[in-house]
């Protein structure tokens, strides 16, 4: 490839911007490709709400593009927006994540020579813990991104796993971790303050989650777990941190009220809504616990290590990889109260336990920084890149000059 001519990368985000954070992550992302002179377009299906967000973008040299989210899998008239867009801007590399087929399809018809879908979460199926439906097992979209893409980037082994028991050949599925999250610095006391704001005493166990009122984080599971709990060890306080009112989470959210309510733990459940920064509730707890029923990785369980807490999650997600039984945290099956308020009430008495574990809890090595996550899928779309472009004898220069 001819490095004086630009490589133009068009990220497929498909969504909305919903906070700040994540603006940070997707600049720290396209920075080695910044670096590197490649020209870089953004699509997001409306402008950030915040006009600093597109600016900040503006800044570093993102291009944004507005294309409307797609209404299904299989929705033509966005795959051929998607294709129109691909051509206008010349495209050489496009990268997508859940919303994956319409952008695959798209860029296969307008012959982009490196797709990549990064696939970050199971299958419906695994997350609902059901039995398979033959239309789970077809799984027509899924196999259809997996046949169109040059190169599958999966969140984590369970993710591979999934793909290749699909028929998904090994070896064009690549691991890559999700980075640790770059912390935000602590202030002084920011603990004590958390707990004073939200009525908890020194004495107390704060036991807390991170998610949203959605059904795949488990927090049904966990409210029944932590009364069992309570029943036992008073001196128990659940938080249940992440939004709620958004239009896909009220019905699960009035679930969920009624159940604190009818099991008698309203004194003692806390749900805060969504967090700006988790690391004061995360400094202010004792126990950390992600209880869902799937997790692509499960981010905030990094988080959670990083900050210094047990750890009691179910086996889905990062959980198996980053979770060692008894050292830094106990492992739980999906969907089993029993198993779930054991290993809680178990943390919950024994302080010397917690504290021990609390000790032992770090994130691995292998974990990536924001940094290196970067430069790592730089290097995935310059190998790709470079393969294909071998293969043809040809460059995007000299694309670009028929």
């Amino acid at each position: 490839m001819d490095a004086g001519f630009p490589v133009v990368f068009v990220r497929y985000w498909g969504s909305y911007f919903k906070s700040i954070h994540q603006v940070g992550a997707l600049i720290a992302e396209f920075k080695p490709l910044l670096t590197r002179k490649w020209q870089c377009h953004l699509v997001l299906e409306a402008p950030p709400e915040e006009p600093a967000w597109a600016q900040m973008l503006s800044q570093v040299g993102i291009r944004l593009e507005i294309a409307p989210r797609p209404r299904s899998q299989f929705d033509w008239s966005a795959i051929l927006t998607a294709r129109r867009l691909f051509l206008r801007l010349g495209t050489d590399v496009m990268a997508c994540d859940n919303i994956h087929t319409v952008p695959l399809v798209g860029a296969f018809l307008a012959r982009v020579p490196v797709r990549i879908w990064n696939k970050r979460s199971m299958n419906s199926s695994y997350e609902e813990c059901r039995v398979p439906r033959f239309r789970d097992r077809l799984l027509p979209s899924v196999r259809l991104s997996a046949r169109l893409s040059t190169r599958i980037l999966a969140v984590s082994v369970a993710v591979r796993d999934e793909l290749v028991g699909l028929g998904v050949a090994a070896d064009r599925v690549l691991v890559r971790y999700n980075p640790r999250s770059r912390q935000v610095p602590a202030l002084p006391g920011s603990a004590a303050l958390f707990r004073q704001a939200h009525g908890i005493s020194k004495r107390e166990i704060v036991i807390a989650t991170v998610g949203h009122a959605v059904p795949v984080k488990a927090w049904d599971i966990l409210i029944p777990a932590f009364a069992k709990v309570v029943a036992v060890e008073p001196r128990a306080r659940l938080i249940l941190a992440g939004s709620f009112d958004a239009a896909a989470e009220r019905a699960c959210h009035a679930s969920l009220k009624r159940q604190v309510t009818e099991l008698g733990v309203s004194s003692k459940v806390i749900f805060t809504g969504r967090l700006n920064n988790v690391w004061p509730l995360l400094q202010a707890t004792d126990i950390f616990t992600l209880p869902s029923r799937s997790e692509g990785w499960g981010n905030v369980l990094i988080e959670a290590l990083d900050a210094g807490l047990p750890c009691v999650v179910t086996r889905v997600g990062a959980a198996r990889q980053v979770v060692v039984e008894g050292i830094n945290g106990i492992l739980v099956d999906r969907e089993d109260v029993e198993d779930l308020s054991r290993a809680l009430l178990r943390l919950a008495q024994d302080d010397m336990l917690r504290r021990t574990m609390a000790y032992n809890a770090s994130v691995p090595a292998y974990i990536p920084t924001v940094d290196e996550f970067a430069e790592q899928l730089t290097r995935d779309y310059e190998s790709q890149l470079a393969s294909i472009f071998s293969r043809r004898q040809t460059s995007p220069l000299s694309r670009s000059e028929t």
